[in-house]
């Protein structure tokens, strides 16, 4: 049975890694949640935080699936701000010699007010799937929002391959789209609630929570679960001078744990929301 249930997910995980997955070690541990942050992450999980980034940042993730070296995930991620917005870049690998997805990404956010932003990218990948299939590559597009309700509630939606970009002639095969909704509540400066619902073309309806708490300066505890699959995630993050280390675990029930690490540092003088504002 869990050879049948891992079989599964590895192709599953081969066709819609480049669209899905959650990208870096905080968001991991909180569920998956990840459309209403906004860090170096946001190149990929929501490009829309890309808009209330303020200084240059780079950052790196790595994931080990289920403790298995053909299913490892790594992602390199850079955010420069420009006189109006921010770009972004980044890379994904996932897989191995055999079985490998390559995601190449540039991606762009802007504030449209002081609590408003929106973003865009667009993906190129490349797709191989052992000596007999051969390579195939293909381009997609996503599209996001985050709106600061009040200092307390930040929302979000994003929106992935709308699409549905055609993959190969065979079966009309084609990558999935999706669409994220989620919510943020900022309860306190040490403790903060994370929402969210996905829908891809190839699945059911998905929840997460995730629940992050500070006991001490830069310090954090986070916790999440997700439905669908059923997972449950923990981690910890810390930062020391400009660099942030965030580690974390998601937790099968049958194929096991899936280890993550992220790092991620920022460089030069960091802008006040006013000075953000001006340039908009």
């Amino acid at each position: 049975m869990r050879t049948f249930v891992f079989t599964t997910f590895l192709f599953s995980s081969i066709i819609s890694f480049g669209q899905f997955e959650t990208c870096g070690a905080r968001s991991t541990a909180l569920g998956g949640n990840s459309i209403t942050q906004h860090d170096v992450f946001s190149v990929q999980n929501n490009q829309a935080g890309l808009g209330f980034i303020k200084t240059t940042s780079v950052g790196a993730f790595f994931e080990n699936r289920f403790l298995v070296k053909q299913l490892n995930h790594s992602s390199f991620l850079a955010a420069i701000p420009v006189k109006k917005g921010t770009f972004g870049i980044s890379y994904n690998g996932f897989g191995y010699t055999q079985f490998k997805q390559d995601k190449f990404g540039i991606a762009y956010g802007i504030l449209l007010s002081e609590n408003f932003s929106v973003g865009v990218q667009l993906n190129y990948h490349s797709l191989r799937l052992g000596d007999i299939y051969g390579k195939t590559n293909a381009l997609t597009a996503a599209l996001g929002f985050q709106g600061k309700l009040s200092k307390q509630v930040t929302v979000a939606a994003h929106v992935l391959n709308p699409n549905r970009t055609k993959l190969a002639d065979y079966n009309n095969e084609r990558m999935p789209s999706a669409i994220k909704l989620g919510i943020q509540y900022a309860y306190s400066e040490k403790l903060n609630l994370q929402l969210e619902a996905d829908k891809n073309s190839n699945s059911k309806l998905n929840f997460k929570g995730g629940v992050e708490y500070m006991p001490a300066q830069d310090f954090y505890l986070r916790f999440g679960v997700t439905s669908n699959p059923n997972l449950f995630s923990f981690g910890t993050g810390f930062k020391i001078n400009s660099i942030k280390i965030d580690i974390s675990s998601s937790y099968h029930p049958v194929l096991g744990f899936s280890p993550q690490v992220a790092l991620h540092s920022t460089f030069g003088k960091v802008k006040s929301e006013k000075e953000v504002a001006k340039e908009q």
